[in-house]
Parts: C-alpha cells; sequence; structure tokens
C-alpha cells in the first residue's frame, strides 16, 4: 500500500524505463479494455469496494494531480457489470491529512447517526497526518456521489506510525461492526468492535503469522462457505511479502472468528499466496453481497517499480475482478479463483482440438492485432509461448510440474532486476495441465485449471496474439476469443 514517500521518491528518480517518460508505442499499448485504470494520473489499492442499488462502487488511491504517488486521495468509479466503468468526480480529496486506504459500509440502521431513514453510507479510512495514522470517518446520505468527513475524526487514534487499511464489516451474531486493522511492522492486525461505527474498542490480535518477510497491509476478514460441505470458515487476507523473496504480494489465512479473535486453522509457519505473479497486491472484496459470493480486487502492480512503470496519462490498473471459493483438498482447505467474465458470451475466433503446433501457429497469425484477447489451453505434457524472436516468456512442463514466467525479453523497453526475473512455480500434483490467459494492454492473467493458482503480471510491450507462437506436446482445446467489444 503506502510505503514510506522517501522510497516512492527514490523510484522515481533511480528507477526509470529507458522509454520517453510519456511512454511510447514500443512500450505502452494503450488503455487496458476490461481491467480498470483511472481516467489519468496515478492509482494503487482499491478501496471502499461495496455493492449497493445495483452498482459495483470502486474507490481507489490517488493522485489527483500527477503520474506518481503523493496527494492520496480517493478516486471513484461505479459500474454493473465489473467489466464496464463509469468515471465519477473524485470522492474523498487530501486537505491537511492524506486519505489512506480502507473500507466502505452501508450502516442501514442508521447505527452512526450520520444517516435518515434511508441509512447511509459509510468510508472508514486511514488518515496520514506529520507521520501518524489514525482511522477516520467520511459518509454519503446521496448513495456515494458526494462524501462529509465526520467532525468527530478520528474516530481510532493509538498514536502510532503505522497502523493502518481498515477493513469494517458488521457482525450479525453480536449485532455490532468488527474493524480489522493492520499493524504493518509488527505482522500483526488488530481487531476492533463497534456499536455505531464511532467508538471503538479493541478485541484482539493476529499475528506474526505465515510470512513474516515484509510489512503487513490492508487486511481483510469474511466467512465463506466450504464448497460441497455443509460448512464454513473465516478467511483472512494481508498484504505482505509474497512468493518471490523481496517482492510483495497477498496471503492468506483460513481459520475460525468468534467475534473477538481469528485462530488459524494451519500451523504458523505455512504461508498461502491468493496470487504467485508479481503484479498483484493489496487485494480487497466487495462489502454488502453474500457469503456465497465473494469478489476480489487487487492492484496490478509492484512496489519495486511501480513508480517508474511505463506511463501514457495514467500509470496504475487493478486486476480483473474475481469471484472466490473454498475448496478442500489433500492439503485441507484451499480458495479457487474465478474470472468474472462469461467467456462464452465471447465466440471463438480458433477452436483447434488436437492440431500441431504448426497449425496453431498459422491460425494466431491471422488473428486481428488486439490486445485483449484469452487463450485457453490443455497441455497434457507442454507447453510454450513466445514471440518467436526470444526464449519463452511462459512455460508449462507436465513431467516437472513446473510453471515458468520470464518478462527478461521485456529489458529493452522497461528495464528493472525485479521486473526481468524469471519466476518458477512448482505446481502441486493435483494440476492437470490446464491453462486460461487473459491478456488485456500490458497485463496478463494466467489461471491454472479451475483456478487452483492464478499469476497476475504486467507486460511491458503487450502481447498480441497474432504475433505469438506456441509449441509444446500435447496441445489440446486451444480456445481463443477476442475480448474486445463495446
Amino acid at each position: 500500500m503506502k510505503q514510506q514517500l522517501i522510497l516512492c521518491v527514490l523510484l522515481q528518480l533511480t528507477l526509470l524505463p529507458r522509454c520517453s517518460a510519456g511512454g511510447s508505442p514500443s512500450c505502452f499499448a494503450g488503455r487496458p479494455f476490461y481491467h480498470f485504470a483511472p481516467p489519468q494520473n496515478w492509482t494503487n489499492d482499491p478501496n471502499g469496494l461495496i455493492l449497493f442499488q445495483h452498482q459495483y462502487h470502486l474507490f481507489y488511491q490517488h493522485n489527483p494531480f500527477a503520474n506518481e504517488w503523493g496527494h492520496m486521495s480517493w478516486g471513484h468509479a461505479v459500474s454493473r457489470d465489473l467489466l464496464h466503468w463509469q468515471h465519477l468526480p473524485l470522492a474523498i480529496a487530501e486537505d491537511s491529512v492524506m486519505i489512506f486506504s480502507g473500507s466502505a459500509v452501508y450502516d442501514s440502521l442508521n447505527t452512526s447517526g450520520l444517516g435518515g431513514d434511508e441509512g447511509a453510507l459509510v468510508a472508514i479510512y486511514t488518515g496520514h497526518k506529520s507521520g501518524r495514522q489514525a482511522q477516520y470517518l467520511a459518509f454519503s446520505i446521496d448513495g456515494g456521489m458526494t462524501w462529509e468527513k465526520y467532525r468527530g475524526n478520528p474516530v481510532l487514534d493509538r498514536e502510532l506510525t503505522d497502523f493502518r487499511d481498515p477493513k469494517v464489516f458488521w457482525y450479525e451474531p453480536q449485532h455490532q461492526w468488527i474493524m480489522v486493522v493492520a499493524l504493518p511492522t509488527q505482522h500483526q492486525v488488530a481487531f476492533y468492535h463497534s456499536p455505531n461505527l464511532i467508538n471503538w474498542d479493541f478485541l484482539s490480535t493476529f499475528g506474526p503469522e505465515g510470512n513474516t518477510g515484509g510489512l503487513w497491509e490492508c487486511p481483510d476478514l469474511f466467512e465463506m462457505p466450504i464448497a460441497g460441505r455443509d460448512d464454513h470458515r473465516w478467511v483472512l487476507i494481508v498484504s505482505s511479502a509474497g512468493p518471490h523473496q523481496g517482492q510483495n504480494g497477498n496471503q492468506y489465512f483460513v481459520g475460525q472468528f468468534d467475534g473477538t479473535t481469528f485462530v488459524n486453522d494451519h500451523s504458523a509457519e505455512l504461508a498461502l499466496y491468493l496470487d504467485y505473479g508479481r503484479d498483484f497486491y493489496a487485494a480487497q472484496t466487495f462489502n454488502n453481497i453474500s457469503i456465497d459470493r465473494r469478489i476480489l480486487v487487487a492492484w496490478m502492480s509492484n512496489w519495486n517499480y511501480a513508480g517508474a512503470t511505463p506511463e501514457q496519462g495514467f500509470r496504475g490498473r487493478m486486476t480483473m475482478p474475481r469471484l472466490l471459493r473454498l475448496y478442500p483438498d489433500d492439503r485441507g482447505l484451499r480458495l479457487r479463483h474465478e474470472p468474472m467474465m462469461d467467456l462464452s458470451s465471447f465466440p471463438p475466433l480458433i477452436a483447434l482440438d488436437g492440431a500441431s503446433a504448426e497449425e496453431i501457429n498459422a491460425q494466431l497469425s491471422l488473428l486481428p492485432a488486439e490486445t485483449a484477447y484469452s487463450l485457453e489451453v490443455d497441455a497434457a505434457a507442454s507447453l510454450n509461448l513466445s514471440d518467436g524472436a526470444h526464449s519463452p516468456f511462459f512455460s508449462y512442463r507436465n513431467n516437472e510440474q513446473n510453471l515458468i514466467f520470464n518478462r527478461s525479453n521485456d529489458a529493452s523497453c522497461f528495464s528493472h532486476r525485479d521486473y526481468a526475473a524469471a519466476d518458477t512455480l512448482h505446481l502441486e500434483d493435483v494440476f492437470t495441465g490446464k491453462f486460461t490467459l487473459f491478456f488485456d494492454s500490458n497485463s496478463v492473467e494466467i489461471f491454472c485449471d479451475d483456478g487452483v493458482c492464478v499469476l497476475s503480471y504486467l507486460l511491458f510491450p503487450g502481447i498480441s496474439l497474432n504475433n505469438l507462437k506456441m509449441s509444446g506436446k500435447s496441445l489440446r482445446n486451444v480456445t481463443i476469443r477476442s475480448l474486445h467489444r463495446p
């Protein structure tokens, strides 16, 4: 989320890409088609995700003035399908306090007294001022179109330098609001409860457990049913160090929450990750949705180079929204990801079964020069994807159960050691070799099998499938769809 300002300045000064300041056609493929991006300027964490009056509200960390981190405020957009977004005016603007990350709830019972008979939308966020962080409120009585800051702010202040990113939800068994908030340097999250969103009392802490190699930020806590069982568990998400050493990511814990404490079902040393790519951070789920539809969005970037990536009027984007499900297997309970996109509504441009790589590549070369495609393939033995001139940027070997993603070929456009590295992911034996890749302008998200693992990466330059070369053995059910549509 928010690293120290000095880090962001150093990123700007030392990690500049080789392409021009405004981006170049070879580096920047244009605005994404189905990933949210601000109309202009900088964005990072998704904030205040909530479904209200049949619209998904996405707030986000935003600098209204520049393509770099600073002047943190909440941008705002709404959507009815999570694919097409209407950009709205700035929701909560910086004044003497920067507006850091947080959440939004619908106070339908008007427990806060900030609304009328219809209640109010209430945003709970971290205010950052003079090296001190506390939790603040703002509220809206017109469906989120305009916001007023609570005059009694802050509502929770422990006089700490690092105390941020509150996620708030209504806990029905005890008829109270619960806040989970990060203690980043302690690798902990703290739980508080309130009857009215204004007066908060401490409950407990969780951590340190799992991966403690980096700061803990942007927590989320929610209940989920277990697929195929008449049972449920609670899932705690924490932004932290990721699966690749020195890189940010998101881990999750599965356990029990009784309104006071969270208890991890697994060993304290086990780290489970939401995503195995390098460009996935600050993941949050939508409030005001039933527990069997937990929809997640994350910031699609990496703090090691976020301030240096090529840009063209804006810098930063979100991942495509994903539906989470909790499944049991031989390892215990694990999350699976389902893209919130009905691929069956996009007619196939290519649909081949049992074709040779040469036949597939001949069809690929005939595709329109677009950037938004999906590629579905069953790679029973092996799979390589490349641009034809370099080593594969994506490869899979069934006999080794290793998946490799390599961006080192992009160095002529964007040079940074943490961007260009090759990542190897060892897949569990349950994996069958089926992939769905979602390409968009300057990004790819790779779903393994039925979402048992996902990898999210930025790509500079972007990949158009008409320049893609595919090789491998036992390539079956190759389907390609254009995702360009109004």
